[in-house]
């Protein structure tokens, strides 16, 4: 697998020299440790604030014959130790960063001259794009379950425990005590017609509530499927667009900038985008399959847009994870940093 042209001057422009790169080279710590020393790097002069100095740290504090990290002091007390770099330790991040860029490309390590390896603000407008997504997700199924549980509230109502009262003997009572007794009961049963006729009346208001309120919330969901289906559309559009201007080396900022009647249109879910990588373009392939993606066909109308309906928040929810791999695929300049393993090999 090799990158275009284009694709290695990106690399470059970011910073990593792909002619440089290489396998794991001897020296170079494994991915754990590569990532604690990133941190620290990252830190800055103030160091990294640890709780233990021991374990791993030890490889960097012990090393000989010349350490790469030191231990001091942390003076706000939250944590026991601030973790530096010494000027060996800086010396290696900067000797060894191409090489740990292409063989650890999970770590996204700053480069060391300060140099932006991948524009933050792509994966800023790409976490955007996903985050509009979701909270319309969750405002939609949120109130579609909310009406759901509106449906028989009344009837969830718990019921007047009343107490129990003494029941009718044959016992012969005196005149006074069998009148006593009478007004009791016709008390008794006084109290609970009046709290049954209010609690019928109150039933019935709960009811009345509870169908306006399920109406408002339908009414809402429904107001934003169509919100919805347009924001997937476009955090998908904009998401492969982004892919695929890393894998060719063009700009991803501008590729960011979605036509708006494109999304309008929505003719069919474009194809998975290519990067030449076999694994990645299988994963990606799979992920577009699974969001409705199918090859267009000679005589056979092309897939429509996600309809507004039932199947909606399956459809949309499968684009939105279709998307969200393509942005993590590029976040932090990953992608890049996957390709250049590959050229150098």
């Amino acid at each position: 697998m090799k990158l275009t042209p284009q694709g290695r001057a990106a690399c470059r422009a970011g910073g990593l020299d792909v002619g440089r790169a290489g396998t794991r080279r001897k020296g170079m710590l494994s991915e754990t440790l590569w990532g604690m020393m990133v941190q620290v790097w990252e830190a800055g002069q103030d160091g990294l604030a640890v709780r233990y100095s021991g374990g791993a740290w030890e490889q960097f504090t012990g090393r000989e014959p010349a350490p790469y990290m030191r231990v001091g002091d942390n003076p706000d007390g939250r944590y026991s130790y601030r973790m530096h770099l010494t000027d060996a330790g800086r010396d290696h991040y900067r000797v060894f960063w191409d090489a740990y860029a292409v063989c650890y490309q999970g770590v996204a390590a700053p480069h060391p001259d300060g140099v932006e390896v991948w524009p933050s603000a792509v994966d800023d407008a790409l976490a955007r794009l996903g985050a509009v997504s979701s909270t319309l997700s969750a405002e939609i199924t949120g109130s579609d379950a909310a009406a759901g549980r509106l449906a028989g509230l009344a009837e969830a109502l718990p019921e007047v425990g009343w107490p129990s009262l003494p029941k009718p003997t044959d016992v012969p009572l005196s005149p006074d005590i069998a009148r006593a007794v009478g007004r009791r009961d016709r008390a008794a049963a006084a109290a609970r017609r009046a709290v049954e006729q209010a609690a019928a009346r109150y039933k019935a208001a709960v009811d009345r509530q509870a169908a306006k309120l399920g109406e408002v919330l339908a009414a809402h969901a429904a107001a934003l499927e169509e919100p919805y289906r347009t924001a997937c559309i476009r955090y998908a559009l904009a998401a492969a667009a982004v892919v695929q201007a890393a894998a060719a080396g063009r700009d991803p900022v501008a590729a960011l900038k979605v036509d708006p009647a494109t999304v309008r249109v929505w003719p069919r879910l474009p194809d998975a985008p290519v990067t030449g990588d076999i694994e990645i373009d299988f994963s990606l392939t799979r992920a577009w399959t699974a969001a409705g993606g199918r090859p267009a066909k000679r005589g056979r109308s092309r897939k429509t847009a996600p309809a507004v309906g039932s199947d909606l928040m399956r459809e949309c929810d499968a684009l939105t994870g279709y998307a969200d791999a393509m942005a993590g695929l590029v976040a932090g300049g990953k992608l890049l940093r996957l390709l250049a393993r590959h050229t150098s090999r």
